[in-house]
């Protein structure tokens, strides 16, 4: 009786290795291809970009200011990535560099090693500045500090880019200017509301929760008032239940 010839394992193995090689690498290739085109058609990616992450965050925001469903979620997932994305490509952005051209040397011609470093500096400082303000929405403890160390740099930052832009009247400087003015703006007026205003707005219409809060916020390291709070909460959604 003729069995089944012998396998030879290591054969089969490397076999399927290839074979496992060549479909991921189609696959990058695949992806490779994709990103090329979205780069070749997008004049202005890196705006566009940004744009949808603000409009993400913004909607995030209004979500949560007047405590709708998914609100915090949507606040965090866009702050998040408009930090990450400002905190990865200021370079990139202040800079005219499109997506596609992150690795052409060509595209580096117009700017210099000191204009690199200075969009880092200031990618670093709104990032830190922007999840400042998440932390300060979500009433979480570590915001005034990340936003007045954010805020000191691009303090700093927006005169002697203002100066050097009526000097030179460069396009790097109005983009420093444009955005250290809009981002550090909002974080300031986030940074002077003191935290128990924002949670009279939120939680206005329950008061004795809305104080309750405010104490817990005073004493973070207060448990018993922590677990008032979690009561609290949970007789609320119990009442509000019962009144659907």
């Amino acid at each position: 009786m003729v069995g089944d010839p012998p396998i030879n394992w290591g054969q089969a193995n490397t076999n399927h290795g290839v074979k496992y090689f060549f479909r991921w690498k189609n696959v990058v290739f695949c992806i490779y291809l994709q990103y090329k085109e979205f780069a070749i058609k997008s004049k202005n990616d890196m705006k566009r970009v940004e744009q949808i992450i603000g409009v993400v965050a913004i909607v995030g925001i209004v979500f949560k200011l007047f405590l709708l469903p998914g609100g915090s979620i949507l606040a965090i997932l866009g702050l998040t990535s408009l930090s990450v994305f400002h905190y990865a490509f200021s370079f990139t952005i202040f800079n005219g560099i499109q997506l596609g051209n992150i690795f052409n040397k060509q595209s580096y011609k117009d700017t210099n090693v000191f204009r690199i470093a200075v969009s880092v500096l200031i990618g670093i400082a709104l990032s830190i500045t922007i999840i400042g303000g998440l932390f300060k929405l979500q009433l979480w403890t570590g915001s005034n500090f990340q936003m007045m160390l954010g805020l000191g740099v691009l303090g700093t930052i927006l005169p002697i880019a203002i100066f050097f832009y009526f000097r030179t009247k460069a396009e790097f400087y109005s983009r420093v200017i444009k955005r250290v003015a809009f981002y550090g703006g909002l974080g300031l007026i986030l940074f002077i509301t003191p935290k128990d205003s924002i949670v009279d707005f939120y939680y206005g219409r329950n008061p004795e929760y809305a104080e309750l809060f405010k104490k817990t916020l005073a004493e973070p390291e207060n448990k018993e008032l922590e677990e008032q709070l979690k009561q609290m909460r949970k007789d609320i959604r119990e009442r509000d239940s019962a009144e659907e």
